[in-house]
């Protein structure tokens, strides 16, 4: 997992699943609630699918609450 955070203390993390060779974006919502900001984790996948091997099955875009670097 590669972690981000914008200047607004938002963060993004971009997960490898290394048994498939893909990566997926991870976007929890700032507030310290599971839940995700899915709108960001589809954009970010608009724009790094041509330089990314991005995970196409979106079922396989597990959470990943508390990990660290998020």
């Amino acid at each position: 997992m590669i972690g981000f955070r914008d200047g607004e203390g938002r963060s993004l993390a971009l997960v490898y699943l290394y048994k498939r060779g893909t990566f997926y974006p991870f976007a929890p919502l700032p507030g310290g609630e599971e839940k995700r900001d899915s709108q960001v984790e589809l954009q970010v996948n608009a724009l790094l699918g041509d330089d990314l091997r991005v995970e196409k099955d979106l079922a396989r875009w597990f959470p990943v609450w508390g990990a660290p670097g998020l």
